[in-house]
């Protein structure tokens, strides 16, 4: 069986905090993300053990539910949260947040992994 994983590295042109905050609010990942969306299910502040409802579409299903609950909150270096959907099991995302001191303006780095829970044969 075989997990799949997924990386992606964006450079964005902004302060780290307000990077950060704008990844880590998950009611604003459709604003990025199409066709998804997302509601908290209590007015909590954001930490790990919050959960969500998101909707999105796989393949030809629409508004497709899944249970999300943000596993890792550490501002601003660190963002994770497993969605998890009822055929692909649990599939987490992971965001980490670099400061790039050597470029000359507030680039920073973002990198989001995404692993798969569902098990695939190899």
């Amino acid at each position: 069986m075989v997990t799949v994983v997924r990386s992606v590295q964006v450079l964005v042109h902004a302060p780290l905090q307000t990077v950060f905050d704008y990844v880590s609010d998950l009611s604003k990942h459709p604003e990025w993300s199409g066709g998804l969306k997302i509601e908290a299910v209590s007015s909590d502040p954001i930490g790990v053990g919050k959960e969500y409802i998101s909707h999105g579409e796989v393949a030809v299903q629409k508004d497709r539910p899944n249970k999300v609950q943000v596993t890792e909150y550490e501002p601003p270096h660190k963002f994770g949260f497993v969605a998890k959907d009822p055929d692909f099991g649990n599939v987490s995302h992971v965001f980490n947040f670099t400061e790039q001191f050597h470029l000359p303006d507030d680039r920073q780095t973002l990198d989001e992994q995404v692993n798969d829970g569902a098990q695939k044969e190899a």
